[in-house]
């Protein structure tokens, strides 16, 4: 279900998948026909050949990922690549270990590459493409954010602030990610309803593609149409907002994400983490 998931999610550009509703139903349902013809057909593939592995890319939706699953399922290696993540240039391999995602390595040679020191040279390199991602100089796809940030939010920063950065709602990488929460919706009411009790400020930045790749369900929205207050002391900023979150964060004391990439460069940068989501 994970590919039909999130290849409606996707074709929709929304979260929520309502079966009762007519053209969420016909998504869903064509979604399905093609992979069972997938299905039928790397079936047929593989018993009419002696195929010694399938390379294919985006396991999460589909027409990658139901390719990936049958081929596993025939005891066949199911190969998967994709863009280096996080830089330019270069191309990434993994198969349906790696939670059937390329960027998350076999634990094995995770372990074996966190226990091995880095060099100073490697030091220099990470620095080198993590700052590149605040410029855009190496960051894998979409740049979406200015250089400056514009930190004029009306919010009083000598008090603690905490940042909440949500994801695409439509993109792949949610599917199976909800572990604290059962969906991102219900986390960000939490933590809304956390702030009301509490003497510190919240930051809600939507994540920016809602404006620059088109959504039917903005995380904003959703808040005003659920929330019937929101407090003073959070500020909600629309996906459009001037503000660079890599500037944003520097003036925050806490980072708070479902799964975002964010997560990971906020930690490298020494900023305390919340991550409530698998990623």
């Amino acid at each position: 279900w994970r590919p039909l998931t999130s290849s409606a999610r996707r074709h929709l550009r929304k979260y929520t998948i309502d079966l009762d509703h007519e053209p969420d139903r016909r998504a869903f349902v064509r979604y399905l026909q093609a992979a069972m013809m997938l299905v039928d057909a790397t079936s047929r593939i593989i018993d009419q050949n002696k195929v010694l592995a399938t390379v294919g890319n985006h396991p999460a939706y589909v027409y990658g990922g139901v390719v990936e699953k049958t081929t596993a399922e025939n005891g066949i290696p199911a190969i998967n690549y994709g863009a280096g993540y996080l830089r330019k240039d270069t191309v990434l391999f993994g198969n349906i270990q790696n939670r059937g995602f390329i960027h998350f390595s076999d634990p094995v040679v995770a372990r074996k590459k966190v226990e091995r020191p880095i060099s100073e040279v490697q030091k220099a390199k990470i620095d080198e493409l993590m700052k590149g991602r605040r410029t855009g100089e190496t960051i894998r796809s979409f740049n979406y954010y200015t250089e400056e940030a514009d930190r004029d939010l009306s919010v009083d920063y000598a008090r603690p602030t905490i940042g909440v950065f949500s994801n695409l709602l439509w993109d792949g990488s949610l599917i199976d990610s909800d572990r604290v929460f059962d969906n991102p919706f219900s986390w960000i009411k939490e933590t809304i309803r956390c702030a009301e009790t509490n003497e510190f400020n919240v930051v809600i930045k939507p994540h920016p593609a809602e404006a620059h790749r088109g959504t039917e369900e903005r995380m904003g929205d959703w808040i005003r149409q659920h929330i019937d207050t929101v407090p003073p002391n959070v500020a909600l900023l629309e996906p459009d907002t001037e503000v660079n979150p890599y500037e944003l964060i520097d003036s925050i004391d806490l980072g708070v994400v479902y799964n975002s990439t964010l997560g990971m460069e906020m930690a490298y940068d020494g900023q305390p983490v919340v991550v409530v989501g698998e990623t």
